[in-house]
C-alpha cells in the first residue's frame, strides 16, 4: 500500500499470496540448513537471480526479512483501513482468521446495517435476517466483531443485543464484545474508544467517548427504559426442545413484538442472524407476517451448508460451505447422520411446515436396515424381498438446464411393506439420462422400471420398446390427474404403516423429506411424483390396469 488509502480486496489477496510464498520458501531453506531436507539446485539458482546470493543461510535471512517487512506493511494497511471498512478490521483483529467467502458476504450486509444506522434508515438495509448452519462463525462476525467495529465508528449509538437466554447474551456475546474493545489492537484502530469504568458489566457497558452503550438481553427479559439505535438478535432459540414448544415460540414472538421490537428509534435497523429450527421460529414468524401484509419488510437471506441453485455466495449446487474448514464431504457426512428434519432446518435453513402439508411426519414409519433375503452358506433360506422397483419421473425436456429427472428405488417385501432404499435426481441430456437411469437399475438389480408416459419419459419408453433395457419398462399414464390428486391417493398407505423411509445414514433422505412434507406448497416435487407413481402401481397389485403398458427387458443387459 502506498500512502494513506483504504486497501482493496485485490491488494489484500496479493499481500496474502506474497506472504504465503515467502513463508513457504523460507521454510524450505530453513529445513535445508537444519539438514531436514535437501534443496534442489534450481531453487538456489532462482533465489540467486532474485536476491544476488547463492548462500542458503543468506537467502534464508533475506526471505525472513522480506516477510517481516511486507507483513508489517500489510498489518498497517489493515489497521488504517479497518477504521473505515469492516472486512479489513476483522482481518486486522485476527490475522490468522482470514474471512471466508460467506463471511465476506455477511460482512457486506453488516455494512449495510451500519449504513442504515448512520442514516436513520434512508440508506442501507433496515430489517435483515440471515440464516446460516451451526459452526459457520456467524456470531463471531455479526455479534462480536461487527458490534465492536460499529460502536468504534459510532460511539454515540445505543446497541441492543438479544439472544435466547440472558446467560448466553451476557457471557457469550456481551463479555466477548467488551473484551474485544479492550484489546490493544482494537485501540490501534479506534484509539479514543474505551469502556467506562463506572459501567463495565458484561451485559451492560458504556463508553468513555460518546453517549452510547451496549445492552445484552435474553428472550423474555424486560428492557423498558433502554432505547436503541441498532438492534441485533443472535440465535433466539436455544434447542430443539424449545423450538418444538408452542409456549416457548409464543413467548419469543411476543417478546420481540412487545419488547425488543419497540426499543429502536425511528429508522434504526434491526438484524437477526440465526440457525433455523422451526418454520415458526422468529425468522419464519416475521416472514409469515410479511406475507400476510401485517409485518415489516424484511430482507431475508439463507446460506445453506450445501449450496442449491442461485446460491447467494456463488457456489455451485451441492458445494459445501467454508471449504477451508468444513467443505462438502464434512456436510455430506452430517447429512447422512441426521434426520431429514434436522438437516433441512439446521443446515439448509429450510424448516418444513409440517402442518401445511398433505403428509404428516407422524404417519411415516422408519427402518434402520435395508431388507435382505436371509441366506445361509450362500443359499437363500427365507425370502424377504418380493420385488425391487425403480420409479422415474423424467423432466419435460432433457437438457442440462431443464427440470430434474428424479428416481426412487423401492423394495417390496413379502409381507406387503414398501421400503424406499435409494433416491437421486439429475439434469442430463437424453442419452446421459438413459445411462443414468439404467445404471441405477443395474446397481439395485430392479425387477421393473416405472416411467410416466410424458415428456422425456415417452421418449425413453419408445427407445426401450425397440431395444430392451436391464428390466421391463412399465409406461404409466396419469390420465391427466393432478399431482395433488395422485399424492392424496397414496398418503393413506403411509398412515396404515405400509411405507417405510430410512431413519438416517443416507445423503438423500433429507431432500426427499423436504419435498414430501412440504407438498403441495414446496418448491420442488420431483421425488413426490416418483413416490406417487410407485405406490399407486404397488396398490394395484399384480394385475395390469388400463393406462399401463409393459415393455420387455433384455436378458443380456
Amino acid at each position: 500500500m502506498t500512502g494513506a488509502s483504504i486497501i482493496t480486496d485485490g491488494e489484500r489477496r496479493q499481500y496474502r499470496q506474497l506472504l504465503g510464498e515467502l513463508s513457504s520458501y523460507a521454510k524450505k531453506f530453513e529445513d535445508h540448513l537444519l539438514g531436514k531436507d535437501k534443496l534442489p539446485a534450481e531453487a538456489i539458482q532462482m533465489m540467486e537471480s532474485r536476491l544476488g546470493t547463492s548462500d542458503p543461510a543468506a537467502i534464508y535471512k533475506a526471505l525472513t526479512e522480506l516477510h517481516r517487512h511486507y507483513d508489517a506493511e500489510y498489518d498497517e494497511a489493515l489497521r488504517f483501513s479497518g477504521e473505515f471498512r469492516f472486512s479489513p478490521f476483522c482481518e486486522y483483529m485476527r490475522r490468522d482468521e482470514v474471512p471466508a467467502a460467506h463471511h465476506e458476504f455477511l460482512i457486506r450486509h453488516m455494512e449495510e446495517i451500519h449504513e442504515a444506522a448512520a442514516t436513520r434508515g434512508r440508506n442501507g438495509i433496515n430489517r435483515l435476517a440471515i440464516s446460516l448452519p451451526p459452526g459457520s462463525a456467524k456470531t463471531t462476525f455479526s455479534s462480536h466483531r461487527f458490534s465492536a467495529w460499529h460502536l468504534g465508528r459510532r460511539p454515540d449509538d445505543r446497541w441492543l443485543q438479544g439472544a435466547h437466554t440472558q446467560t448466553f447474551a451476557k457471557d457469550r456475546l456481551g463479555k466477548v464484545v467488551r473484551n474485544l474493545m479492550q484489546e490493544s489492537r482494537y485501540k490501534q484502530v479506534f484509539s479514543e474508544m474505551g469502556i467506562s469504568s463506572g459501567s463495565a458489566a458484561a451485559d451492560y457497558f458504556e463508553f468513555t467517548e460518546g453517549h452510547g452503550y451496549y445492552k445484552a438481553v435474553g428472550v423474555g427479559v424486560g428492557i423498558s427504559g433502554y432505547r436503541a439505535d441498532i438492534g441485533a438478535i443472535d440465535d433466539p432459540i436455544a434447542s430443539r426442545e424449545d423450538a418444538e414448544s408452542v409456549t416457548v415460540r409464543r413467548k419469543l414472538h411476543e417478546w420481540y413484538e412487545d419488547d425488543f421490537g419497540t426499543r429502536p428509534m425511528p429508522g434504526s435497523p434491526i438484524f437477526v442472524v440465526a440457525t433455523r429450527w422451526h418454520e415458526d421460529d422468529l425468522i419464519g414468524h416475521e416472514l409469515q407476517k410479511m406475507a400476510e401484509g401485517r409485518g415489516e419488510p424484511w430482507h431475508v437471506i439463507n446460506i445453506p451448508a450445501l449450496a442449491v441453485e442461485n446460491d447467494p455466495v456463488g457456489r455451485a449446487p451441492g458445494e459445501g460451505l467454508w471449504p477451508e474448514v468444513f467443505g462438502t464431504e464434512f456436510y455430506l457426512k452430517q447429512k447422512r447422520s441426521l434426520t431429514g428434519r434436522s438437516w433441512n432446518s439446521l443446515y439448509q435453513g429450510h424448516p418444513v411446515d409440517e402442518e401445511g402439508g398433505v403428509l404428516k411426519r407422524e404417519d411415516v414409519r422408519r427402518y434402520k436396515n435395508v431388507p435382505k433375503n436371509e441366506t445361509r452358506n450362500g443359499e437363500m433360506v427365507k425370502r424377504i424381498i418380493k420385488k425391487v422397483t425403480l420409479s422415474v419421473d423424467c423432466a419435460e425436456k432433457v437438457t442440462q438446464r431443464s427440470d430434474y429427472t428424479a428416481a426412487t428405488v423401492w423394495i417390496e417385501t413379502t409381507d406387503k411393506k414398501h421400503y424406499l432404499v435409494h433416491a437421486d435426481r439429475t439434469k442430463k441430456e437424453f442419452v446421459e439420462m438413459v445411462e443414468w437411469i439404467e445404471h441405477i437399475a443395474r446397481t439395485w438389480e430392479v425387477n421393473q422400471i416405472l416411467v410416466e408416459d410424458r415428456g422425456a419419459g415417452t421418449q425413453y419408453i419408445q427407445v426401450r420398446e425397440k431395444s430392451p433395457g436391464p428390466a421391463p419398462v412399465i409406461a404409466i399414464s396419469t390420465k391427466q390427474q393432478s399431482k395433488d390428486f395422485r399424492f392424496d391417493g397414496v398418503t393413506p398407505m403411509f398412515a396404515s404403516g405400509e411405507v417405510f423411509l430410512p431413519e438416517t445414514g443416507t445423503d438423500w433422505i433429507a431432500d426427499v423429506e423436504a419435498e414430501i412434507f412440504a407438498f403441495p406448497a414446496g418448491k420442488n416435487d420431483d421425488y413426490v411424483d416418483t413416490i406417487s407413481q410407485y405406490l399407486a402401481k404397488a396398490r394395484e397389485g399384480s394385475g395390469n390396469r388400463k393406462g399401463v403398458r409393459k415393455m420387455r427387458s433384455s436378458t443380456h443387459a
